[in-house]
């Protein structure tokens, strides 16, 4: 079984979250799809935004309801029902991902196609190279709008970035 060293690091990470702040905002421009194959082999939650069944779409608010937990809490001498996030990572995936298509006029994510993209869809990837910029423009609100709230209201955040 081979095990991504990093992986150990994001457990600790996600398992000691303060209370207060449940969530670790990680962004990375890599279009792998590691990071998540790593917190599925340790169980550590993670999202990237998308909900649904085999073709995902972008939707945080249904995904912020999605990582709400209730708990009974006393107050007063009496029981009150409280929602609280469970600990989790929202990865922004600013560059796209080997999953993320363009489809219907929306970025979606399918993992059934990442090997073997059907021809009615583009694949939402900006490599290296000249078509670069051109390329974040076409794509420019689906990954860093996200992206861009999450850094102007995080008390923390990890930037991922990585070679081969």
């Amino acid at each position: 079984d081979v095990t991504w060293p990093a992986t150990a690091f994001f457990k600790r990470l996600v398992d000691t979250l303060p209370e207060g702040d449940r969530i670790l905002h990680v962004l990375t421009p890599n279009y792998d799809t590691l990071f998540e194959h790593a917190c599925d082999s340790v169980g550590i939650p993670y999202t990237s935004g998308f909900v649904g069944g085999v073709e995902r779409r972008i939707d945080w608010d249904a995904v912020d309801l999605s990582l709400l937990v209730r708990e009974k809490v006393t107050h007063r001498g009496r029981f009150k029902t409280s929602y609280k996030y469970r600990k989790h990572v929202r990865l922004y995936k600013v560059h796209g991902s080997l999953n993320f298509f363009f489809h219907r006029d929306t970025v979606v994510e399918n993992n059934a196609w990442m090997w073997d993209a059907p021809d009615f869809s583009d694949r939402v990837i900006i490599t290296p190279g000249l078509s670069k910029y051109q390329t974040l423009q076409n794509y420019r609100q689906e990954l860093l709008k996200s992206a861009d709230a999450a850094i102007d209201k995080a008390h923390h955040f990890l930037f991922l970035g990585y070679g081969f």
